[in-house]
């Protein structure tokens, strides 16, 4: 009776050992997953900033075209005047 009172004992301590294991493993894999829903989150917002920036670029770079553009016409436009202008002064100049 001893014997058997003496290995239901063991049996009690090894449970309790076992359930403190599989707690600590429950605790270990929550806070796991808690820090992986943060670096998704994390993740999330750079994905979302880079295509940002993205759009931003290629709004930029049509901006800067558009600008780039406007300057060559405005440059194209003072050499007309320029020609012209010298043109009407040679014309009216007496000679």
């Amino acid at each position: 009776m001893e014997f058997a009172t003496e290995i239901g004992q063991n049996l009690l301590v090894e449970v309790r050992r076992l359930q403190a294991l599989l707690s600590e493993r429950d605790r270990a894999l929550e806070k796991f997953n808690e820090e992986r829903d943060g670096w998704e989150s994390e993740r999330s917002g750079m994905l979302a900033a880079v295509r940002t920036a993205e759009g931003n670029t290629g709004k930029l770079n049509l901006s800067f075209n558009l600008a780039q553009a406007d300057d060559q016409n405005d440059t194209r436009r003072r050499t007309g005047i320029s020609k012209s202008t010298c043109k009407n002064f040679e014309q009216h100049m007496p000679t």
